[in-house]
């Protein structure tokens, strides 16, 4: 199989991000290479943008038809073959953390430099 269709969640979400879209399998992984953790691989370039916060490693990848709330359990293991069943109405579902809101982001940098800056004085007292 050359064509896989994915629909990415957010751990925790409900709704799916986007809409379902298709990953070739790149020219030179061999079909016995095409595993879960290859397809993790091109589902991050793909989708570059919405999966700029985590590794290819930290999705989670579900069979077709899989519903919220995602469980590890029923998750496919990264050496498992992709199963043929994808489809553009069936696509296989790619569960990935969730991203960190602007706020976080900005409170745990001022957090780092306030700590540091603190560390600098006691440095600078001693």
């Amino acid at each position: 199989m050359s064509i896989v269709w994915v629909q990415l969640y957010y751990n925790g979400k409900d709704e799916p991000e986007g809409r379902p879209t298709s990953v070739k399998k790149p020219k030179d992984v061999e079909e016995s290479e095409w595993n879960v953790d290859a397809l993790a691989e091109e589902v991050k370039k793909k989708r570059a943008v919405a999966l700029n916060h985590c590794d290819a490693a930290m999705l989670v990848v579900y069979p077709p038809g899989t519903e919220p709330p995602f469980s590890q359990d029923k998750a496919l293991k990264a050496w498992d073959p992709i199963p043929s069943n994808s489809s553009g109405p069936q696509p296989l579902i790619v569960v990935a953390p969730q991203q960190q809101e602007d706020g976080e982001k900005h409170f745990s940098f001022f957090f780092i430099c306030s700590l540091l800056n603190l560390f600098k004085s006691s440095l600078a007292n001693n």
